[in-house]
């Protein structure tokens, strides 16, 4: 018989897990002596972080899969995460990270709040020699790259083994460990996407960005970033130490992005406090509200001596869309409305102003006064295209005044950059001269091929696309920037028999090469119910042009239950292309000989 170990006698969780149901004997295969799902999980009302809607409560406690979204604003996609909650030296190790990584004392292991912010530091490296390190550069060198990791499962067993950080981390990866590890201990938690994401290094609540006569972002004085995305985590939790409706969804951060009392965490942040521009709430309510509803101010540099001039402010580019997992359903559960107002609303102005008087910093303070309307502009990327394909940029311009012509210069660049915002290789720049006539709109349009953008591709395939248009009348800058995203193709996985625990499903994985080249050293990576360890399948041959990679595997399902399988694809010439099938495992059915001893002892 199995013991009963209570995660709720040390940190006040919410359940019991029977060992005897999380762990598999090796030795022993048939169907009744399979590990059964967790379902002595008993939840407690008077619990801090008691979650009171039960469906919340097994997607956010018990499901042991999801959905992280990635990609950019106008290009979401979605990545299936294994969380691996229930396997094997995973609550061991999220333990571990509590008392000997976090160094929680027990006098406050009993407070979901002294534990998350321990925890999001705790998942990180640089302080503490913890769980995942981070690594934002080109250079993966002995270690795994942040695109091929599939889920939590690996990453916390290695670093249970090894008590070393676990070699490497981006946003998404901090997240889905941190969301492992907190259901392990009984905490609701979610992965959570925000989409134009702000780096506010100055606490001003302005992201300003700096831009010279030629169009390019001047990165040496842009301390402030945008990333296409950012995967932080939400726990829920009553805040005694704070009013009672600064309860229910908590912030955390697991990535190393900014100091908080001096080490690498962010939160818990009231998520209702955030809406409300309440940025001196603990713990790092100003951060958190930056992330989501900071001002966006582009100024021209015109060198050391010159003042700088203010050309645009863009109260609406940051925070465009804050997404998580919906509860039940593999669909995305838009939930910008819980982190602020809605854009362009007098209550969304009205908070920022109530937030930007707790601000010290005079960058805050400046809105754009431009007086010009005459010309106006319309910054458009209308492409939804597959990676291989052209796409086309294009600025609308048009003159509203009625008798009168401008002339019209405009820089159009086209920059690879990674999804923090870091700007890498320019791919094209278009300088273009232009009379717009009284009453006419013009499109000035940038095309892009695969054979030039192709070989300066960044990971994860992402664009900075910037405008700079000046009209000689009048000596007025317009300057937009936006994040562009070729989509990759979806691996398609089908199982070609009834799951059953016990019972071989074999499945196959397939997607079709996009690219208009060949794809070399192809392998998938495939998880799923019954595999100990994840599957490398390598591909024998190329993929030509316009074929389909494939392969056929196999697994045995030991738990009853949703289940999924997760498979992801690299080649020399493409990789992170994802996908995911979920299914449910039925009990074993009786064989015949069941049946006849069955009949007999009737």
């Amino acid at each position: 018989m199995g013991h009963c170990f209570s995660v709720c006698s040390k940190f006040r969780a919410v359940f019991h897990l029977d060992r005897e149901h999380l762990q598999l004997n090796p030795l022993c295969e048939r169907p009744d002596c399979m590990p059964k799902p967790p379902s002595q999980a008993q939840f407690t009302p008077d619990d801090t972080v008691f979650l009171g809607d039960e469906s919340a409560r097994q997607e956010y406690v018990m499901a042991d899969a999801g959905l992280i979204w990635r990609g950019s604003y106008n290009r979401q996609r979605p990545t299936v995460w294994k969380y691996s909650q229930f396997e094997k030296d995973v609550l061991e190790c999220a333990l571990y990270l509590v008392i000997e990584t976090g160094k929680v004392r027990i006098s406050g292991r009993h407070d979901p709040v002294i534990i998350s912010r321990r925890l999001s530091s705790a998942i990180n490296s640089p302080d503490d020699n913890g769980a995942v390190m981070g690594n934002w550069s080109n250079d993966f060198g002995g270690g795994t790259a942040p695109t091929k990791w599939m889920g939590s499962q690996k990453i916390l067993q290695e670093y249970y083994t090894t008590k070393n950080p676990v070699k490497y981390g981006q946003c998404w990866v901090f997240s889905g460990v941190l969301t492992t590890v907190c259901r392990a201990l009984g905490i609701p938690c979610r992965p959570v996407t925000n989409y134009s994401s702000a780096h506010d290094t100055q606490g001003s609540l302005t992201v300003d960005c700096f831009i010279d006569a030629e169009g390019k972002v001047m990165e040496e004085m842009n301390n402030d970033s945008i990333w296409n995305y950012h995967v932080w985590n939400e726990v829920w939790m009553s805040r005694p130490d704070l009013t009672p409706e600064c309860g229910g969804w908590q912030a955390i951060d697991a990535t190393p992005q900014e100091l908080s009392e001096d080490a690498y965490r962010c939160g818990p942040a009231s998520v209702a406090a955030v809406k409300k521009g309440e940025v001196m709430r603990p713990y790092d309510s100003r951060f958190v509200f930056a992330e989501v509803n900071a001002d966006k101010v582009f100024w021209r540099y015109n060198g050391p001596v010159q003042p700088l001039k203010l050309i645009r402010t863009d109260m609406y580019g940051i925070g465009r869309s804050v997404c998580t997992k919906a509860v039940g359903k593999w669909e995305r559960d838009d939930i910008t409305n819980m982190y602020k107002y809605p854009e362009k609303s007098g209550e969304e102005r009205a908070v920022m102003l109530k937030a930007l008087q707790h601000s010290a910093s005079l960058f805050s303070r400046y809105y754009l006064n431009e007086k010009f309307n005459d010309i106006k502009f319309d910054f458009e990327l209308r492409d939804d295209i597959i990676i291989g394909e052209p796409f086309t940029v294009s600025l609308i311009t048009k003159n509203n005044n009625s008798s009168q012509e401008y002339h019209v210069s405009v820089i159009i660049c086209v920059e690879a950059v990674l999804y923090t915002g870091r700007i890498g290789n320019a791919i094209k720049r278009s300088e273009t001269k232009h009379l717009i006539k009284p009453g006419v709109v013009e499109e000035i349009n940038l095309s892009v091929s695969w054979e030039e953008y192709g070989p300066r591709l960044l990971d994860q395939c992402a664009f900075n696309i910037t405008c700079l248009a000046s009209v000689q009348e009048g000596n007025f800058e317009y300057f937009a920037q936006d994040d562009f995203r070729v989509r990759k193709p979806d691996i398609k996985i089908q199982v070609t028999e009834e799951p059953i625990i016990g019972g071989e499903l074999h499945a196959i994985a397939t997607f079709k090469n996009p690219l208009p080249i060949p794809l070399n050293r192809g392998r998938f990576l495939i998880e799923g119910p019954g595999l100990d360890k994840q599957l490398k399948l390598k591909l024998k041959d190329k993929v030509e042009v316009g074929g389909e990679a494939s392969c056929m595997f196999s697994m045995t399902p030991r738990i009853e239950g949703r289940s999924t399988i997760a498979a992801k694809f690299h080649s020399d010439e493409l990789e992170d292309v994802d996908g995911f099938i979920n299914f449910m495992v039925n009990p074993a059915k009786p064989s015949a000989n069941d049946a006849q001893q069955s009949h007999v002892m009737s």
